[in-house]
């Protein structure tokens, strides 16, 4: 595992400027498998200087997480909900209102489900290292994070300084 770790830092750092972040954006991590896991927390706070505020295996844990405190960022396996995902994602709506939500899944067809369903991005666990590092890279880009604080303001929600 720790070998498979190493390799993806290795394919995410080729080529990749992390200087157009900000550092501290807030991240709860919901994913099954203990690799991936470790791999993701490993690329968010190394590459790309977010805070996992928390990891999760399960749904259950998630709605625990999400009770006691709203980060700006859900990482959201799928499959962690399993036949309750739809639900979950509108559930995450209602608790946290002004949260992004990127889906991750190997399976490439869930993409519409769950932007449907409420997620802001979706990234196939099948894509390239370096794709999956994009896509969690504009959500911490100073000048979204500014627009995302500007609307988050106009509807009466915490702000978080970028």
């Amino acid at each position: 595992m720790l070998r498979a770790t190493i390799c993806f830092m290795l394919l995410l750092m080729d080529g990749h400027d992390s200087t157009h972040f900000t550092s501290g954006l807030r991240v709860l991590l919901a994913e099954r498998r203990p690799d991936v896991r470790s791999a993701l927390k490993l690329a968010l706070e190394e590459l790309l200087r977010f805070e996992v505020d928390a990891e999760v295996t399960s749904l259950d844990e998630l709605g625990e997480k999400l009770r006691c405190q709203c980060p700006e960022l859900l990482l959201l396996d799928w499959g962690l909900a399993g036949r309750r995902a739809v639900r979950a994602l509108l559930k995450i709506r209602t608790t946290c209102p002004g949260i992004r939500i990127i889906v991750i899944d190997n399976n490439e067809e869930i993409r519409q489900r769950a932007l449907k369903a409420g997620a802001d991005d979706f990234v196939s666990k099948g894509s390239l290292p370096k794709r999956l590092v994009e896509v969690l890279g504009v959500y911490g880009k100073k000048d979204y994070r500014e627009t995302a604080n500007r609307e988050n303001e106009m509807r009466g929600l915490d702000v978080v300084e970028p």
